[in-house]
Order: structure tokens, then C-alpha cells, then sequence
């Protein structure tokens, strides 16, 4: 979503500086040779150079916005670089409408004819400079698509980053929860073994218990069967008979 000073800057662009840049364009190139041409293309180049500059404005402030707003920052850093391409044709007319249109230097043949050829040099290096120009502009193009292209790079790698913020929350929390598992798992090992001890030690207690008292019983037993016999013993003493001598 487009943010409100985005919106403003785009709305300048459309309703401000594209009718300016259009209309001073369109009076150079329609006459070339007028006197108001030089004026025209002086207005229409500043124009775009305040284009320019609210565009480079407009990438700053559409970072992170989307990419349909970055196509609308493309299109219209496309549409600036059409207008450098148009400025540089309209110069290249006007100069070469400034030096035909010029007079003689000489009345006779031999002035006119060096006249002409002093104008043939004029144009030969008036081509090259629009060459030059149109080379220039060619860069600057590509400059400015590679800026936008950047400026995408960067909001892709921005959301990158944010997934990878994201993956690495969820692999935290699991990570968290596979800890606390663990720690559950492991206590719950620790009472199973807890829980075993005590049924075995309770096992060790009840098993000597009964060895306890298996072992009184049987010595309360042969305790009892030794005191009998030794009853019956003594009865049998006191009744064998007495023998006196007389």
C-alpha cells in the first residue's frame, strides 16, 4: 500500500512536471529554428531535472512497499529517461537549425564556399556530440533500471530476511519444546527407576519379614518339642522301685 507523501509525489509528477516537461519539448521540436527554442529547451531540462528528483525521492520512500509500487517507480524513472532522449534530439535540431540558418561570411563565392565548410565542420561535431549525448542517455537509462533494479534486490532480500527471522522463531520455539520434552521424558525415567527401588526394597522387607518369621516359628517349635522330652525323662526316674537294705 502506498504510503501519502508516495501518493503526493506521484500526483506532483502527473499533474505538474509531465504537462511542463511535454509542452516545452513539443514548442522545441515543432520549431527548431524559432528564437524561443533555447528558451524551451533550458525550461523543459529543468522541469526534468526536478522529475528526477522527486522520482529518486519516490524510490527512497517506496522501500518496502510492494512491487506494484516499485513498477510505478519504474515507469516513471522510464518516462524521464524518454524525456532526456527527447531533450537531446531537440538540442541536435535547434543547433543544427541555428547553423544553417546562419548568413555568410562573404559576399563572393570563395567566402560562401568557406562559409559552408566551416558550417560542414560544425555539423560533423555537432553529430558527434549528439552521438555522445545519445550515449550518455543510454547510460544513464540503464543506470537508472539498474538503481530499480537494486532497489527490488533489496526489498526481496528484505523479505527474505524476514523469513528466515520467522523459520528461526519456529525452529526456537520447537527447539523449546523438544527440551521440555526431553526434561519430561527423563523425569519420568527418574520415578520409573524411583518407583522400581521402592518396589523391590518394599520386596527385600517383606521377603525378610516372612523369613523372620518362618524361622521364629520353627525355633519356637523344636523349643517346645525339647521340653517335652525332657518331662517325660524325669517321671520315668521317680517311679523305678526303691531297694532298702536291712
Amino acid at each position: 500500500m502506498s504510503s501519502p507523501v508516495l501518493i503526493r509525489y506521484m500526483t506532483e509528477f502527473d499533474s505538474s512536471l509531465a504537462p511542463h516537461v511535454e509542452s516545452a519539448l513539443s514548442a522545441a521540436l515543432s520549431d527548431p529554428s524559432s528564437p524561443s527554442a533555447d528558451a524551451c529547451i533550458e525550461e523543459a531540462e529543468g522541469f526534468i531535472a526536478q522529475a528526477e528528483d522527486l522520482v529518486r525521492s519516490m524510490g527512497i520512500e517506496s522501500r518496502g512497499a510492494g512491487p506494484e509500487v516499485a513498477a510505478d517507480v519504474k515507469r516513471f524513472k522510464s518516462r524521464c529517461g524518454d524525456w532526456r532522449v527527447e531533450l537531446s534530439d531537440a538540442k541536435a535540431q535547434v543547433d543544427r537549425a541555428s547553423l544553417l540558418g546562419g548568413p555568410g561570411v562573404g559576399s563572393n563565392g570563395g567566402g560562401q564556399g568557406g562559409s559552408d565548410e566551416h558550417r560542414a565542420r560544425l555539423l560533423a561535431s555537432s553529430d558527434i556530440v549528439d552521438a555522445q549525448n545519445s550515449r550518455l542517455s543510454g547510460a544513464r537509462q540503464v543506470l537508472a533500471d539498474t538503481e530499480i533494479t537494486a532497489l527490488e534486490i533489496t526489498e526481496e532480500l528484505g523479505r527474505n530476511r524476514e523469513r528466515i527471522r520467522s523459520a528461526h522463531g519456529r525452529v526456537h520455539e520447537v527447539s523449546g519444546l523438544t527440551n521440555a520434552a526431553r526434561q519430561v521424558v527423563q523425569n519420568m525415567r527418574r520415578r520409573e527407576v524411583q518407583q522400581k527401588v521402592a518396589v523391590y526394597a518394599v520386596a527385600l522387607l517383606l521377603a525378610g519379614g516372612v523369613m523372620f518369621l518362618i524361622f521364629h516359628k520353627f525355633r519356637g517349635k523344636d523349643g517346645v518339642d525339647g521340653g517335652a522330652s525332657g518331662v517325660d525323662n524325669s517321671g520315668g526316674t521317680d517311679e523305678s522301685p526303691h531297694v532298702t537294705i536291712g
